[in-house]
């Protein structure tokens, strides 16, 4: 239960404390006026994200490079590696048949930065577009959880992209056709993503949360899942190693991860963000 501190009307801490701006002559922290705020524009801002840099319009997209000391570092490194680890289980393993054995070999990676990407603007509509989805697909199955529609998947990119990528988001006009369609493509593992790397072994790879929802499994020809679904793929039992999303606003970019092999890594330099 979180503490409730006298007559509060605003949830803000991480920690579950309710807080509000007072009307009393007691000075108030002008970090949390302009959080609330934030909060009036955007009723979806997360309370754990970093306020924009005074004089910046947060509606343009802000980030910020993660201390390497922090809880939020330490997760999204966590999480790498442990899908990695993942990745190279028997059950996974079978499942990349067919790929070059560099794809798949166990490789030991350094995470060397971290950029959370926060962009108040997309996020209203990606939440708008996983409230639907929730909606829509709970009356077609009401026995099922589809709080879980949601997932954090992987997207690998060269460095080039990078900018693009934060900037504007995904573009599904722009992509090309795959073996499972016109859509942009994510993984459960690190393995799959993990092939794109700029000539002093630097690699880039997105952490992004994915509205999944209820998928089916798509080919070369498709341009948009079937009525009834929400995604494309090569599963539909969340077991499968590539997920195709046809909808720019169901896909959130959260955070950017610049790493190297791990025999690679030292003598690379820092990237340059």
């Amino acid at each position: 239960m979180a503490e409730r501190v006298g007559r509060m009307d605003w949830f803000c801490s991480c920690s579950g404390v309710y807080i509000e701006i007072s009307d009393d002559d007691e000075p108030v922290d002008p970090d949390l006026a302009r959080r609330v705020e934030l909060r009036k524009e955007f009723p979806s801002f997360p309370a754990h994200w970093s306020l924009p840099p005074i004089g910046k319009d947060a509606s343009d997209g802000y980030s910020v490079l993660l201390d390497h000391s922090s809880a939020a570092f330490k997760q999204i490194e966590s999480l790498v590696h442990e899908s990695t680890k993942k990745g190279l289980e028997p059950e996974i393993a079978a499942l990349l048949k067919g790929y070059p054995a560099s794809t798949v070999e166990p490789k030991s990676f350094k995470v060397l930065d971290i950029k959370h990407i926060m962009d108040p603007l997309k996020y209203e509509c990606y939440q708008a577009c996983k409230k639907k989805m929730e909606k829509i697909n709970s009356k077609r199955n009401p026995k099922d959880r589809f709080d879980a529609c949601e997932k954090l998947m992987f997207h690998g990119t060269r460095r080039m992209h990078e900018a693009s990528i934060v900037n504007h988001g995904f573009m599904t006009g722009k992509c090309v056709s795959g073996v499972h369609g016109d859509g942009i493509y994510f993984s459960r593992y690190t393995l799959i993503p993990d092939k794109h790397a700029d000539r002093e072994g630097l690699r880039l790879m997105f952490v992004c949360r994915v509205l999944e929802g209820n998928p089916e499994i798509t080919d070369i020809f498709s341009k948009m899942p079937r009525a009834c679904f929400d995604s494309g793929g090569d599963s539909v039992d969340g077991r499968g190693h590539k997920t195709v999303i046809f909808d720019n606003n169901h896909v959130y970019v959260e955070y950017a991860v610049f790493y190297a092999e791990e025999e690679k890594s030292s003598p690379c330099k820092r990237p340059r963000i």
